[in-house]
């Protein structure tokens, strides 16, 4: 992925929108917390997931137009199996980009 010069933002300059990403990959590593979570992120204009690698059941969903404040998780709700499968797709590209090791396990 290609970098970003956004230092006209912090001298105040306003920044065009389209040179904003629409889609942003996180990679959360709590290796100090006792949960010992690893967690990967991708965010779009309308959703949210996090991918808990090493606690499944505990994946997050969000759907960002209708709950901004990230409130109410909406994982494994009826209706949400295209966005989690279309997101889960579009973090593993990002993941390979980097060549995270842990890409095998978000499926």
């Amino acid at each position: 992925a290609a970098s970003r010069d956004y230092s006209a933002a912090v001298r105040g300059e306003k920044l065009e929108a389209e040179t904003f990403p629409h889609e942003l990959f996180g990679q959360y590593d709590l290796i100090n917390n006792p949960t010992k979570r690893h967690m990967r992120m991708i965010r779009t204009d309308k959703w949210k997931l996090i991918y808990h690698l090493n606690a499944p059941g505990q994946h997050e969903l969000y759907d960002l137009a209708a709950d901004p404040g990230e409130r109410k998780n909406v994982f494994g709700e009826p209706g949400n199996g295209d966005a989690v499968k279309d997101l889960t797709a579009r973090l593993r590209k990002h993941m390979a980009a980097i060549e995270d090791p842990r890409l095998d396990e978000v499926q």
